[in-house]
């Protein structure tokens, strides 16, 4: 995930250094202006995946033993800040601080002493970052800009639509993929952009139904539900870094599949969701153990150890 997190803020930071989106260089039209949209069509695309893998780098820097790991992992946390708040996302912006307050003060057994010590520094590193560049503050700025107003009712528009062909297919979907070609023909549309739905979760409503759209929202909540998972009515203590990297997984793949222009193609949102379920599977199949940080050893264990 760290070095996913990487690749992502390399491939941001080329395009933010030489002003050209991966979309031109691929030869395909972005429409995006100014905004980052790094290797993705759509800047909230990006944004969502940068907020995702930042999660799980957070827990890595928390965990380490390493100076030259935390420090590394800091750096990169807040180059991705940097580069998300240049997609011009909103959504970004209030998952990536989100992520960062849940993040760094999420209890971890044994690990308290990072608490204090890594939001004092990704402050001071955000704060340089601000004043040595005018052009963050501008772009924060122009983030809730009355020009939004106008994405809104867009937003609002496409989800009426699917709302709509949801009910209209009596619940079974228009099918893979149509849902653009279904606005297209739509003379009640309410919405000028022909575009994808802009909320990942209606438009498998609209295209699929209720036969996937119920499964996708059940499992949301059940990865939800997993981050406080209790066995025999107690929280195991040492399972917490992987309640807390679940919980930073889970809020950026819910805000791509909310704000994105469309994720049911995009294999990167699916794997963050596999992983996430892998998550849960193992907060849930950890045995509460009375007394115990780490799972007890195994019999045979114990006695290999005395002799």
């Amino acid at each position: 995930m760290v070095l996913a997190l990487g690749a992502l803020a390399i491939m941001g930071l080329i395009e933010y250094v030489t002003g050209v989106s991966w979309e031109a260089r691929a030869g395909r039209q972005w429409l995006a202006g100014d905004a980052l949209g790094g290797p993705y069509i759509n800047p909230n695309n990006y944004a969502s995946f940068l907020v995702a893998f930042v999660g799980p780098t957070i827990v890595v820097a928390r965990r380490t033993a390493s100076k030259l790991l935390r420090f590394s992992c800091l750096l990169l946390i807040v180059l991705a800040g940097f580069l998300a708040i240049h997609t011009l996302s909103r959504t970004a912006v209030i998952a990536g601080l989100l992520v960062l307050c849940v993040g760094m003060l999420w209890p971890l057994h044994g690990q308290n002493r990072h608490v204090l010590s890594i939001p004092a520094m990704l402050l001071s590193a955000g704060v340089a970052a601000l004043l040595f560049s005018g052009r963050i503050i501008s772009s924060m700025s122009g983030t809730f800009s009355d020009v939004d107003a106008q994405s809104d009712e867009m937003r609002v528009g496409l989800a009426q639509a699917a709302a709509k062909y949801a009910i209209d297919s009596d619940g079974l979907g228009i099918g893979p993929g149509s849902f653009v070609s279904y606005l297209r023909s739509d003379p009640g549309r309410n919405v000028g952009l022909v575009t994808d739905a802009h909320n990942t979760f209606l438009q498998i409503g609209a295209e699929y139904g209720v036969i996937v759209f119920v499964p996708v929202v059940w499992m949301m909540f059940w990865l939800a539900s997993s981050v406080l998972h209790k066995e025999h009515g107690r929280v195991v203590r040492w399972t917490g870094h992987i309640r807390l990297e679940l919980s930073l997984v889970l809020i950026g793949v819910l805000a791509g599949g909310l704000s994105a222009s469309s994720l049911i193609a995009d294999g990167t949102w699916w794997l963050l969701i596999g992983y996430s379920v892998a998550l849960a599977g193992l907060i849930r199949a950890t045995p509460s153990v009375e007394g115990e940080n780490e799972p007890a050893a195994s019999p045979d264990r114990q006695a290999g150890s005395r002799q």
